[in-house]
């Protein structure tokens, strides 16, 4: 079995950014049935901009390979007040992108809502500190045990609202590694913002996503402390997230949900071709509002390791994780196949 080295892992984590936008979903969501009635190869699409998950799909209309695999795609936009499952519904979209907390969140909640394909490995989690800062950080050898436990009784900033699945998940770490009398603070996830909390002593740290990470650290706004994916436990262990539909749309259109899947496979693949990587890279500054460097700089750290498959394993382990930190509950209980439909 390859090992999958930090890099790939946190390239993994990278596209699922989207999802964790929408990770305090617990109620309504799935998906209205006017999707029977469109052509059966048009899939309407939520898409979020200006986050690394929309690459995938993003590069594969500019290389037109919807149009090849005989997809139309009509996007819209996803609400930004609103969890990814509301917003299927509230967008009557047929597909979009989730966290599975978010996934498993909603289908507890009796939502009509299952993952199809997959999109990201891991959640990309790092922490990050003011520039100026003296905690210490895994680049400079210090251990998880060392970097969590120095942030005892400090204010970790989340760009999820407290109680949610993400900032569960960030707690987790801490608990885990003996940090004690943490406190979390909501703060977004806007680069500007998150810089200005720590510049202004609002937070001592900040749990960050790309591709805000990304930026902050380019331009040397913050410096990371630990990357949590890296670190034995939930967040190394639990599966990122991936591409969501109604189980009844899947049902209904299994080609076109196996088309969109294989489209998305064939946009990994060519986004890791150098001979793509000037698209690519375009395809970033434009989406991400970055110029050419940030770009550069994410597609050597975004691109590598985007992965569609769902292996059931880790699914599993993660359900079983989400038991254990109270982000999902007992019952009803949570399986593979109830979560999961391959087209």
């Amino acid at each position: 079995m390859r090992i999958v080295s930090r890099i790939e892992r946190r390239a993994a984590a990278l596209v699922a950014v989207l999802a964790v936008l929408a990770v305090v979903a617990t109620a309504c969501g799935g998906n209205d049935d006017n999707g029977s009635a469109r052509e059966a190869d048009t899939v309407k699409y939520m898409s979020t901009p200006g986050v690394l998950t929309e690459l995938p799909v993003e590069v594969a209309e500019k290389a037109g390979l919807f149009e090849k695999a005989g997809i139309t795609l009509n996007s819209v936009t996803k609400p930004t007040s609103l969890p990814a499952v509301q917003g299927l519904k509230a967008t009557g979209a047929d597909v979009g992108t989730m966290a599975t907390a978010s996934l498993v969140q909603g289908r507890q909640a009796g939502n009509d809502v299952t993952m199809f394909c997959g999109g990201a490995r891991y959640i990309d989690t790092t922490l990050m500190a003011g520039k100026g800062s003296t905690y210490p950080a895994a680049s400079d050898g210090a251990s998880p045990t060392q970097v969590l436990r120095a942030l005892s009784g400090k204010k970790i900033g989340v760009i999820a609202p407290v109680g949610s699945a993400l900032q569960l998940q960030i707690a987790s770490s801490f608990e885990q590694f003996g940090a004690t009398g943490v406190k979390y603070v909501l703060v977004g996830a806007t680069p500007a913002i998150v810089q200005a909390a720590l510049d202004h002593g609002d937070v001592d740290a900040v749990a960050t996503l790309a591709p805000t990470t990304q930026l902050l650290e380019a331009s040397k706004a913050a410096r990371p402390l630990l990357f949590l994916p890296d670190v034995p436990g939930m967040s190394h262990d639990a599966y990122g997230g991936g591409y969501v539909a109604s189980a009844t749309w899947v049902a209904q259109h299994a080609e076109t949900a196996r088309k969109f899947c294989g489209v998305i496979t064939q946009a990994s693949e060519y986004m890791k071709d150098s001979a793509h990587s000037s698209l690519v890279k375009e395809v970033l500054a434009s989406s991400l509002r970055v110029d050419a460097s940030q770009a550069a700089y994410l597609y050597r750290t975004a691109v590598p390791a985007i992965d569609t498959s769902l292996p059931k394993n880790i699914l599993e382990k993660t359900f079983d994780l989400y038991l254990q930190t109270g982000i999902a509950k007992k019952d009803p209980p949570l399986t593979y196949d109830e979560l999961v439909t391959t087209p």
